[in-house]
């Protein structure tokens, strides 16, 4: 492949750079349209090769309109968890019925929309603890927990019409 730049392509406003790499030796990458400002910051920082050594989106917020970030196939951290806050929703997908376990059941109905979550899921009662605490409780416990009581109380209600 050749590299090449075109200055004013297409319809006379665009920049095309064709190449295998495009390298910058820059810290700051910036993307700015001043017609779309909702404020006047003075920055619009899109991606900054931090002082971790790692790539920052949006430094500094300087996009107050935050970041859109569409059909996401992995969200992948090598060492630390992954803390999503502020967040008002979390959908799942659609999947089979035989996936979910076949209509109806535990599993849902076919085509339903399913969250799938693999791992410990830990309930915290005290929300912006930085540390798991005694407050916290594993979801999989609780459900057992309840499992089990309905159950005790199943049977207790079947003996209690027998007797009657």
């Amino acid at each position: 492949m050749t590299t090449d730049l075109r200055l004013d392509d297409v319809d006379g406003t665009y920049v095309v750079v064709e190449g295998s790499v495009l390298k910058a030796t820059t810290t700051d990458f910036m993307l700015d349209s001043p017609t779309r400002h909702s404020n006047n910051h003075q920055f619009r920082r899109a991606l900054v090769h931090n002082q971790q050594d790692g790539l920052t989106i949006n430094y500094n917020n300087d996009y107050p309109g935050g970041v859109t970030i569409n059909d996401i196939v992995a969200l992948i951290s090598r060492s630390h968890g992954i803390t999503v806050s502020d967040v008002k929703e979390i959908s799942g997908f659609k999947v089979s019925g035989a996936a979910t376990g076949g209509s109806g059941g535990a599993g849902g109905s076919a085509g339903a929309t399913s969250l799938v979550l693999r791992g410990e899921v830990l309930i915290e009662k005290n929300p912006g603890s930085s540390t798991v605490s005694a407050e916290t409780m594993s979801l999989h416990v609780a459900l057992s927990e309840l499992q089990s009581q309905v159950q005790h109380l199943t049977r207790r209600i079947a003996d209690m019409e027998k007797r009657s």
